[in-house]
């Protein structure tokens, strides 16, 4: 992925551990360091994480008194901090050795140990030009304008396990089904049986693809075949991910059900639990997006035990696993539209370090804290471009495509609903932490915006009754998502409609 520094730690020279271009000169310092660490039996440069090792390789300077004085003068060319500074062809260590100080003392004794030492150097030289060379290259990031039939929309998508197929929820005259395009392919297809799909998911061996409709969780396989129902007790979409021993994880409160069917087992109760992905056969993150005092992504167990939460960030997220068991690897998420990746280690998942930058200007789907990314095990990244939610703008649209106007300011916009005589508009706007959203009635005539809810929760899915007298929506206010309404001109406190221990969402007929 785009970003990142690859390479051992250890031996990365100043410029790659700073995510710089290389050359052959980084094969150069590599060398240094295993030619001094052979000379003194030691490791040059080390530290309890990874990122002690790349902060001592760009402070710290060898102590040159341990290694024989007659190769200092080469050691030190090979391990200049700067590239430009730094011996250019391994071919010119000769000179290096020609003019340095004689030796002292030529006993027996220490001819033994300088002809040890010279094999010592001639099979680091080979190790530099078999191993060094072979350092890795930096894993593309595929972009793509994911391109869904003429005059659609992408709602989500998924990238396959083996990151040659990405699997799409397009959305086209009002309605929504997969399509799956193959990456080296100029045209997707289309899935049949998979109307009102939406968070498309695949199965570990790329055979099926599992998807969210309304009140179902459904599953068809990839090479044609009828859509079978998996379960029926599914509340709202919501995205899913589908393990290697069957189990699936989906639902807002983080429920299991076998990829056969049968009992349902809810893993999570309380807040709005959502978005989980698994790291392996028993652990999978998760977010919870409504808790005013412990949002963030978790990671938690199919065993047992509660979530232990490892970001703070509002956001859905990813895994990619290390290609090196020496290596760490990255929990993928969207922090203000851009895509950042935090280190963890891969056998405890335990953070490592600091987030970093992966891709900037990702878009964010129709879910609170949802963006549009996702990866495959074999570190394929695809994500959808946009000014994700920062930056909305409601715009009228003729049936031609043409732009005939703009509606309303640019923002953070969740949702929207026009009333009934085209008048008015419920728009959910949130905070800037993305904790928090309240509904806004937006006159369409004079242009004026006035505040309809005004509570520290998630205040979303405006539906207008017939009449236009009433507004319908969901509040996380109770602790959970239940329905509430209130007149339209807002003098009246909004009247509950709807609690019960599952999230409930207005639907416009």
């Amino acid at each position: 992925m785009g970003g990142m520094i690859l390479g051992t730690a250890g031996y990365m020279s100043p410029e790659q551990a700073r995510g710089r271009a290389v050359d052959k000169r980084a094969d150069i310092w590599a060398f240094g360091v295993v030619l001094f660490e052979m000379l003194t039996g030691k490791q040059l440069f080390n530290g309890d994480t990874i990122s002690d090792t790349l902060a001592a390789i760009l402070r710290q300077e060898p102590d040159w008194n341990q290694v024989p004085a007659n190769i200092r003068r080469l050691l030190r060319k090979c391990l200049e901090k700067d590239p430009n500074k730094r011996l250019r062809d391994i071919g010119d260590f000769p000179l290096l050795l020609e003019s340095a100080e004689p030796i002292a003392s030529r006993s027996r004794l220490g001819i033994l140990a300088w002809l040890a030492a010279a094999v010592c150097f001639v099979a680091a030289v080979a190790l530099a030009f078999v191993h060094f060379r072979e350092t890795p290259t930096e894993a593309p990031v595929l972009q793509f304008t994911l391109a869904p039939p003429e005059n659609s929309a992408i709602h989500s998508f998924a990238i396959s396990p083996d990151g040659r197929s990405v699997a799409m929820a397009v959305t086209s005259g009002g309605k929504r089904s997969l399509w799956v395009r193959v990456l080296d392919r100029l045209q997707a297809r289309p899935i049949p049986g998979t109307e009102d799909a939406a968070f498309p998911f695949w199965s570990p061996d790329g055979r099926f693809l599992g998807f969210s409709t309304p009140g179902k969780l459904k599953k068809v396989a990839v090479n044609g075949g009828p859509a079978q129902t998996i379960t029926e007790r599914s509340a709202g979409i919501w995205p899913a991910t589908w393990g290697h021993d069957g189990v699936i994880l989906f639902g807002s409160s983080i429920a299991r059900v076998a990829s056969s069917g049968g009992e349902i087992k809810q893993e999570r109760r309380g807040y709005v639990m959502v978005y989980p992905v698994f790291l392996d056969e028993k652990h999978f993150l998760y977010s919870t997006i409504i808790d005013p005092k412990q949002p963030g992504v978790y990671v938690a167990s199919l065993d047992s035990g509660e979530g232990r939460r490892l970001l703070t960030d509002i956001s859905n997220s990813a895994y990619a696993p290390p290609r090196n068991s020496k290596f760490d690897g990255h929990i993928l998420f969207v922090r203000d539209s851009t895509l950042m990746a935090q280190p963890v280690d891969a056998r405890s998942f335990e953070p490592r370090g600091e987030p970093f930058p992966v891709v900037e200007q990702v878009n964010s789907g129709s879910q609170i804290g949802y963006g549009q990314f996702s990866t495959s095990p074999n570190g394929t990244l695809v994500y959808q471009a946009g000014q994700g939610i920062n930056g909305r703008q409601l715009a009228w649209f003729d049936r031609g495509g043409r732009q005939l106007g703009i509606v309303a300011e640019a923002g953070r916009i969740w949702d929207f609903s026009i009333s009934p005589d085209d008048k008015r508009l419920a728009i959910a706007r949130t905070d800037v932490q993305l904790r928090t959203s309240d509904l806004w009635i937006h006159d369409l005539q004079h242009g004026t915006e006035t505040r309809f809810t005004s509570h520290p929760s998630l205040n979303q899915r405006p539906v207008w009754s017939f009449d236009g007298a009433r507004i319908m929506f969901s509040s996380s206010r109770a602790g959970r998502t239940d329905l509430y309404r209130k007149l339209s001109s807002g003098t009246a406190p909004e009247e509950t409609v709807l609690t019960t221990d599952y999230p409930k969402y207005a639907m416009d007929s």
